[in-house]
């Protein structure tokens, strides 16, 4: 069971605010943890002066960047305990399993929502052939 101490989860039920607050936290929190993938790995190879512009560079590098791309590049993980954290502090209590969840389940800005296309079931039956 993960849950921030000392909240009750019981019957918190998410609503439109929960989820546009979810999608804004997940994309922050991929934002900071390509950060320090991309700045952190390489800062200490830098010389001191050339540390302001890479900074700049590679947080333009990361804005520029789609929900997807973030995803790939933080090898589809991601600290929904921290996620969970920043939606209390939010004023949205939801366990990080909660969290998870939903945004994969329901709100992900990516997911497709909806029937197969001709072309997808056609696939699904070749794969399951």
């Amino acid at each position: 069971n993960i849950k921030p101490h000392g909240v009750s989860l019981e019957g918190s039920q998410w609503k439109e605010a929960d989820d546009l607050s979810l999608v804004e936290v997940v994309k922050s929190q991929l934002m900071e943890d390509l950060f320090r993938i991309l700045y952190h790995g390489k800062v200490m190879q830098l010389a001191v002066r050339d540390r302001p512009q890479y900074f700049i560079d590679v947080q333009k590098k990361i804005a520029a960047m789609s929900l997807g791309e973030l995803w790939t590049n933080v090898e589809y993980k991601s600290d929904w305990n921290r996620i969970s954290a920043r939606m209390t502090m939010r004023g949205f209590e939801h366990s990080a399993k909660q969290c998870y969840v939903r945004y994969l389940h329901k709100v992900h800005p990516e997911l497709k929502k909806g029937t197969f296309s001709k072309e997808e079931d056609v696939s699904l039956v070749k794969l399951s052939a």
